[in-house]
């Protein structure tokens, strides 16, 4: 879609917001013009992959991503969902939450000084 690339950590990588990107899918009828790829932007190249350092579940022993050590650390997370007060969130009734890992998405040095 031209927006970024697929990084060394499995995320989504953008010149302007690094990691920190969520992807969406939306349905639509109009007619959209592709971008086409970002040739020029190569997040991962001379990195020295903090990503991987960081993860909890050392997920990339291999040198790249495996789903399986991820989903460890993630459901250990979802064993320990708090319910919270839903003014929090700005609705009206309490949600049970978990706080996912983000280790790699965070460790991500490109474009951090952006990043909210």
């Amino acid at each position: 879609a031209g927006i970024g690339r697929i990084g060394k950590n499995n995320l989504l990588v953008t010149p302007e917001y690094g990691a920190r990107v969520r992807l969406r899918g939306m349905f639509i009828e109009a007619e959209l013009e592709p971008t086409g790829p970002l040739s020029d932007f190569d997040p991962c190249n001379g990195c020295p992959m903090p990503c991987h350092k960081v993860c909890p579940q050392n997920a990339f022993r291999s040198g790249s991503f495996e789903r399986k050590y991820c989903k460890i650390e993630n459901d250990k997370r979802y064993a320990n969902e708090e319910l919270l007060d839903g003014e929090i969130m700005g609705i009206d009734e309490p949600s049970m939450v978990m706080k996912p890992c983000r280790f790699c998405e965070l460790a991500c040095p490109v474009a951090q000084k952006n990043s909210a």
